[in-house]
Order: C-alpha cells, then structure tokens, then sequence
C-alpha cells in the first residue's frame, strides 16, 4: 500500500477510537418505570374500512348499514318472543314435554 492509504487508515482508525471512547462516557439514559394499574388497559387503535370501488358497483347496498337487520316494531318482537328464553325450555317446546 502507499503512503497516503497507510496515512488515511490511520486517521480512520483514530476517528474511530474517538468515537467509541466518546460513546463510553455517554451515560445510558435514565428509564423511570412507572407503576402498573391493573384498571389500565392498552387497546389497538380503531380502523376505518374502506370499501373497494368494485365491490360498491356490484353491490351498491353496502353503503348501508348492512349489519342491522330492517324489521318492523313487530316483526323484531315476534323474533324475540318466539325463541325459548333457556336450553330447558327449548326441549320441553321441541320434545312436548310440558
């Protein structure tokens, strides 16, 4: 090698030395760690769904709100009121056993 090569080795070398030894006498930095609450949770933030264009051309109803089932005040209480309110009585309703 030449000279010069030789030369700017030995200058990175040193960089190098400064460095790490500037990095040891850095102090770490301080972590204050807080107490945990049990009553505290963490929760994944909410997302926003976006429908893709395609989709709404060939169903243009999901616009709506497609989760809630459109009945009428006595269609939804006839629902309701026709199933058996536990397993119990499910099977006297199925088997005749009342």
């Amino acid at each position: 090698m030449n000279e010069a090569t030789l030369q700017r080795i030995q200058e990175l070398t040193e960089k190098v030395n400064q460095l790490l030894l500037a990095k040891e006498t850095v102090p770490a930095p301080i972590t204050v760690t807080e107490p945990e609450d049990e009553f505290i949770t963490t929760r994944a933030p909410a997302s926003e769904l976006k429908i893709y264009p395609m989709l709404k051309d060939a169903l243009p109803s999901i616009e709506e709100d497609f989760f809630r089932i459109q009945l009428t005040e006595e269609e939804r209480k006839d629902a309701i009121y026709s199933c058996p309110r536990t397993w119990i009585m499910a099977c006297l309703y199925f088997y005749n056993f009342e």
